[in-house]
């Protein structure tokens, strides 16, 4: 697990959500931790094992109720690993560079950043949408690709990822349409500068 993860994330410039910003007229000093909508504070923390089961479940809760808004249900399916491991989900959470969100005790979204600045998941619990979760896990990621020395962000984001990355400066490089267990799906590599 990295060792440098920082426990609060920091502001993305030109972050349309101002109740997400935090404010500070000295840029040296890092900012507060990020509230929520109905201001419950957003702790940003590196992925431990406990947190194994937990963000299993939000990937799963999040494509079978929120993308499903945009896939049909042969593509959920598909998106979905057979019998989701969760010790092989486990292993490959622990090997990225994982954080989880945390909101009142509880995991409400998580996400990861490589060091060339790719972005390989970013789920939020559905209980927790929209209340500027995804944010503070998008700024945590600009922080730390900056920090390991990349100078852009990338993703392949969902139809429903789509409009919140774009909302935070990526553009779309590509309409992709990757073909998963024999079901064609529908993404988009997107990109923005830091």
């Amino acid at each position: 697990m990295p060792e440098n993860i920082e426990a609060t994330p920091v502001e993305l410039p030109d972050q349309p959500h101002q109740r997400d910003r935090a404010t500070s007229s000295d840029d040296s000093h890092p900012p507060s931790t990020p509230n929520t909508a109905d201001g419950s504070p957003i702790t940003i923390r590196p992925f431990t094992a406990a947190d194994g089961v937990p963000t299993l479940n939000i990937f799963l809760d999040a494509i079978r109720n929120t993308a499903a808004a945009d896939y049909t249900p042969e593509q959920i399916a598909a998106w979905i690993p057979a019998g989701a491991d969760p010790d092989v989900w486990l292993e490959r959470r622990s090997q990225l560079n994982t954080v989880v969100a945390v909101v009142d005790d509880q995991v409400a979204g998580f996400s990861d950043v490589s060091a060339s600045g790719f972005i390989a998941m970013l789920f939020v619990d559905p209980a927790f949408g929209r209340r500027g979760i995804a944010t503070a896990l998008l700024q945590w990621a600009h922080a730390e690709a900056k920090r390991l020395g990349s100078s852009t962000l990338s993703t392949r984001a969902s139809i429903t990822a789509r409009p919140l990355f774009e909302a935070h400066g990526f553009v779309v490089d590509a309409k992709r349409h990757p073909i998963v267990d024999g079901v064609v799906m529908e993404n988009y590599a997107m990109s923005r500068r830091i």
